[in-house]
């Protein structure tokens, strides 16, 4: 049983060529500045959970309600969610770019 030929392309007039490979590396430096951008973030929300747990850096104590705990919950998910969200984009991010350098 032979195989057909494979079909021949065909030139589209209103397609486009695939971008330059430097366009792919500033795509990467973007995607990489922005991981670390939420890194920021996260440790911003960290700076929250130590006002809260701190009284706003002072020693005076003072009550602790339930409203309390469910921020610092709250803080705390959002933290570790920008966290892990950066370290995603920033793992994904470089070997994205290590394959376009590569190339």
């Amino acid at each position: 049983m032979s195989h057909p030929d494979p079909p021949i392309p065909i030139a589209i007039p209103y397609g486009t060529d695939t971008p330059p490979p430097s366009a792919r590396i500033w795509a990467a430096a973007v995607l990489l500045f922005a991981s670390l951008g939420l890194m920021v973030v996260g440790g911003c929300f960290l700076i929250g959970v130590m006002l809260v747990t701190t009284n706003g850096f002072t020693v005076a104590p003072k009550v602790w309600t339930l409203r309390h705990d469910l921020l610092l919950v709250v803080l705390y998910l959002l933290a570790f969610t920008c966290f892990a969200s950066a370290a995603i984009l920033f793992v994904r991010t470089a070997a994205g770019l290590y394959k376009v350098l590569t190339r």
